[in-house]
């Protein structure tokens, strides 16, 4: 039957050997977290294995070389969870991107590994230098109870503060006495993100 994915799998095999779904058409075949789909479809291929099909827009491109930057989801060639965040990190905003991420790796869609070996294989560099910086700040090892805290960081690391902590125990005379969602040591403060059950009683 005529769907979505058939168009994009009717558009691979049209533009020939080696043609993958790509950029923002392989983040909806692959369903990344956050990544809105687009209508149009695009197609990556080998250097000299241009080819029109219907409906596509194709790329050729010198950086899907490796076995690792190619996949295939539901039957559709498709560049990899890691080739693709690279080939989406010059369009999409930085805070989209790293949220994005930080959920792929915490459901194991990709791992840090994964996303530093695409980043050594080649790219725009800044798709490089974006994909660096998320990586180095390893925002998948802090806790978040809400889309509010994890916006919460983004823009604290963005204004500068390297050390952000989250859903810090706080003790008092060596007893519990709490907990607060983000602490900065840089400054001694605490941030507390309440949401409208907090404020309605």
């Amino acid at each position: 039957p005529k769907t979505r994915r058939r168009d994009i799998l009717e558009a691979c095999l049209g533009a020939g050997d080696g043609a993958l779904a790509s950029g923002f058409t392989a983040a909806e075949v692959l369903r990344l977290p956050d990544v809105w789909s687009r209508d149009h479809i695009n197609l990556s291929v080998p250097p000299r294995v241009r080819r029109s099909a219907r409906g596509a827009t194709i790329a050729a491109t010198r950086f899907i070389r490796a076995a690792d930057d190619r996949a295939s989801c539901d039957g559709i060639p498709v560049t990899s969870v890691a080739r693709t965040y690279v080939d989406l990190a010059v369009h999409l905003p930085v805070h989209v991107l790293e949220r994005s991420i930080v959920q792929a790796v915490r459901t194991r869609l990709v791992t840090p590994e994964q996303l530093e070996a695409a980043v050594a294989r080649g790219g725009a560099r800044e798709a490089i230098d974006a994909i660096k910086e998320i990586l180095a700040a390893k925002a998948w090892q802090d806790v978040f109870r809400s889309d509010s805290e994890v916006r919460a960081v983004q823009l604290l690391r963005q204004a500068g503060f390297d050390d952000v902590r989250t859903n810090v125990e706080l003790h008092y005379a060596g007893i519990r006495v709490g907990e607060a969602d983000i602490f900065l040591p840089e400054v001694d403060m605490l941030v507390e993100i309440d949401g409208p059950i907090d404020h309605s009683t």
